[in-house]
């Protein structure tokens, strides 16, 4: 089963007063739907919790963190409130995610008074697929996913972390050469916590007359180092090309907000980066 990491962030702040009964009305609508929203989501990972419980299991689903904010009203009723600010980071086991974007997207095309704010990122557990990212700009009269949002990156002030898949083909050989791994290791002692680097070691085998390699890797990379990293894992594509051969990076890093930051590889070999913030 596929599991889904999910951060979602959402604020609704009311532009008028409740004289101005057209604007107030449409507002609360929204605010109602978020409130709905939110108990469905909440009870629902509590069922997972209690179910799991009395199976003897631990539940697939819960909540990492959870931040719930209002103002003018009760937190038991947003629709009284004149502001509401809730982010939330959870754990689903699920094919497809049912979010806010979801749950808030024929309301959100009628948010003509700018109140609604919002921003998701599903991760899903398969490092290989690319996230889903939602957002809605207070200005925006819809939700949109975040392909316009990708912006070319070198240089960061976050520290971006994550599992990459890595993959490598030598022809004509039965070995990998001693200067690629010794470049390879190099490189997650510096950026890998675990510093396993076992690409080499555990995950590389013959194949149609030369070797393959095929795993994954832990990274963390403060921003300030992201040339560095891209520069190491260019060197080793270099030294692969140079053989006949090809290197792949192609994963998905997080900055424990709304950033992502992608790294992928050409056909020609060569690294490049991009990332957004919501």
């Amino acid at each position: 089963m596929q599991s889904k990491y999910i951060r979602e962030e959402i604020i609704v702040e009311r532009t008028a007063r409740e004289e101005n009964k057209a604007v107030w009305e449409k507002e609360t609508a929204i605010l109602a739907a978020l409130n709905e929203y939110y108990n469905f989501l909440n009870a629902s990972i509590d069922d997972a919790t209690v179910e799991a419980a009395m199976a003897g299991e631990f539940s697939r689903d819960y909540i990492s963190g959870e931040m719930l904010k209002t103002g003018g009203g009760p937190q038991s009723c947003f629709a009284l409130c004149s502001k509401v600010h809730w982010s939330i980071y959870y754990h689903r086991e699920c094919m497809r995610a049912e979010t806010s974007a979801d749950a808030l997207r024929e309301l959100a095309a009628q948010d003509t008074t700018h109140c609604l704010t919002l921003h998701v990122i599903v991760q899903d557990s398969d490092p290989n697929l690319t996230p889903e990212i939602y957002v809605k700009a207070k200005d925006d009269t819809a939700i949109r996913n975040g392909d316009a949002l990708w912006q070319p990156t070198v240089q960061s002030d976050d520290t971006w972390t994550g599992y990459v898949p890595l993959s490598g083909y030598l022809p004509n050989c039965t070995a990998v050469p001693q200067p690629i791994i010794d470049a390879y290791k190099a490189m997650c002692a510096d950026f890998s916590p675990h510093h396993a680097a076992e690409l080499f070691d555990e995950f590389t085998e013959e194949y149609e007359g030369g070797m393959e390699s095929c795993a994954g890797e832990d990274y963390v990379i403060p921003g300030n180092q992201l040339p560095l990293f891209l520069a190491r894992m260019q060197d080793i594509s270099h030294m692969y090309r140079l053989l006949g051969g090809r290197w792949g990076v192609n994963g998905w890093l997080f900055n424990g907000s709304f950033g992502v930051l992608a790294v992928t590889t050409d056909d020609d070999g060569v690294i490049h980066a991009k990332s957004l913030k919501l």
